[in-house]
């Protein structure tokens, strides 16, 4: 009987926020807040979609490596899956 051996790569976890991280963040919400005052009928969609286009100009490239950590999650489940049926199936 052959034996599977699956290697799962978990994300680190990020570190804690720095101190100008947390100040960009409050100048971002300050911002975004008058924004939404002056044009009430900003959306949430339109203001996640906004901050969306400018963490992209600056570099923010999470989404597609979030994709990829999913997806290759995704496959490696399909495989033990796959795998487990075979067995399942051969009567083992």
């Amino acid at each position: 009987m052959a034996m599977l051996y699956v290697t799962l790569v978990l994300p680190a976890t990020t570190p804690p926020p720095s101190p100008r991280a947390r100040e960009l963040a409050v100048l971002l919400a300050r911002v975004t807040e008058e924004y939404v005052k002056a044009h009430p009928s900003t959306t949430r969609a339109e203001v996640r979609q906004a901050l969306r286009l400018a963490g992209g100009r600056t570099g923010g490239g999470s989404d597609r490596s979030r994709l990829a950590v999913i997806t290759l999650v995704g496959f490696v489940l399909s495989l033990v899956l796959v795998s487990i049926l075979a067995v399942l199936l051969s009567g083992g």
